[in-house]
Parts: structure tokens; sequence; C-alpha cells
């Protein structure tokens, strides 16, 4: 309690000095003010250094503004337009400082939109941003909505499949989805409950000997499996 009195008692004068000071000479405090919480450095992590850059270059506008008026939000809406990253935080450090940590997307396909090349990030949203990537990704074909293209990818995942194992995944207006992979292995799945087809497929396709092109499981209870024509 005697340690909080004092804390308190200790505030207070400054306050009365701050005040003091103002009164002898606000011309000096207002500049010394206005110079000292200048915002100065801009410091971001977790990207690489050309989104590093990119960023950078779109905050030089709020450098040199006072650190104190500088509104969190603005800062936070710029990294919200950008889809590749995929989480970020924004700090203040007094006196001069803003401190950004931004998430890049794990990029899991890529696709043509409107004549296009964009990659689909892990976030559920289509990136084709400044920077061109030259990444080994399935393609992924049809008019189809991220979130159902991520809980085919979080399912093939939980079982074992790989992103590189897939060249190609094919979607359908029924809802459904055709996948090809390295060994040019056509799977049909179904337009309902492909979780557990997806796991009768790995167990079909852990056997070293199966050497067949196409495996059909559209209709319920159903396996249908050949070479392709």
């Amino acid at each position: 309690m005697h340690q909080s009195i004092n804390r308190k008692n200790r505030y207070l004068l400054y306050l009365l000095i701050l005040l003091l000071l103002s009164n002898i000479n606000n011309l000096n405090l207002k500049f010394f003010t206005s110079t000292f919480f200048q915002i100065k450095y801009i410091n971001i992590e977790g990207l690489n250094n050309n989104y590093e850059k990119i960023l950078k270059n779109q905050f030089k506008n709020i450098l040199n503004q006072n650190i104190f008026f500088l509104n969190k939000r603005d800062v936070e809406n710029i990294l919200l337009s950008k889809n590749y990253i995929h989480k970020f935080s924004v700090t203040k450090k007094y006196p001069s400082e803003i401190y950004i940590f931004a998430e890049h997307t794990k990029l899991v396909g890529k696709t043509i939109l409107n004549g296009q090349k964009y990659y689909l990030g892990l976030n559920g949203k289509f990136v084709n941003d400044e920077i061109t990537y030259n990444l080994n990704l399935p393609n992924i074909f049809g008019t189809f909505k991220p979130d159902r293209f991520l809980v085919l990818y979080k399912s093939l995942k939980e079982n074992g499949f790989r992103n590189d194992q897939i060249t190609d995944f094919y979607y359908f207006e029924n809802n459904r989805w055709d996948i090809k992979t390295q060994k040019d292995i056509i799977i049909k799945l179904p337009n309902k409950n492909f979780h557990e087809a997806i796991k009768v497929v790995k167990k079909m396709m852990e056997n070293n000997n199966f050497e067949k092109k196409i495996i059909d499981l559209r209709v319920a209870n159903q396996v249908i499996i050949g070479n392709a024509n």
C-alpha cells in the first residue's frame, strides 16, 4: 500500500513538472513532443525480404507522424487487404517505432481466375500480389469455393496424403472432386461423405502392387477400379 502511494505521488510530481515547463516555455515543449515522438522506424518481421520491402514502402506515409496520434486501425486495414498475410500484430514501441509481425499464409494450390494465375492460401484467400511465385503446387480446375477445397485438403492431410503427391484437383458443379496423383491415378470422390472415401483410397494405395489407374467411389458403398482408356 505504501509503495502504491509513493508511485502515485511520483506521477503527480511528473505531471506538475510537465505543467510548469509548459507554462514556462510552451514552444520548447511542443518542439520536444513533436520531434521526440515522431515515428522514425517501421520494423516488419515474419515475411521474406521482398514482401517486407513492399510493405515498408506502403507505410512510408506514417513516418514522421506523432506516434500518439497514429491510429493502429489504419495500419491494420492495409495488412488486412493483403491476401498473402495469414495473421499479424501491430505494436507501438515508444517513443518512435512501429513494430509489425506478419505471417505469410501457406499456399496449397494454383488456379486460373479471369485468365490470370492465382494461388489459394490456407487462409481461404486467392493470392495474386506484387511478387510472382514459382511453386510446385497442384492445379485446381473448375469454379470452386475456397472453403470447400480446404475441407478436402484438410481431409487428405489427416489421412496421410501429402500435397506433393497430387498434381491436379478437378471440381464439378455437383460439388464433387476428382484427384489426379503423381502416379497418374485418378480418384473419383463422391459428392457426400468423401472423408470415408479418402480413407478407403489411402488403404488401397498403401499396397505397393497397386497398378490400377482409376479408383471410382462415386456410388455409395461401391469401389470400382480399372485402367484408363
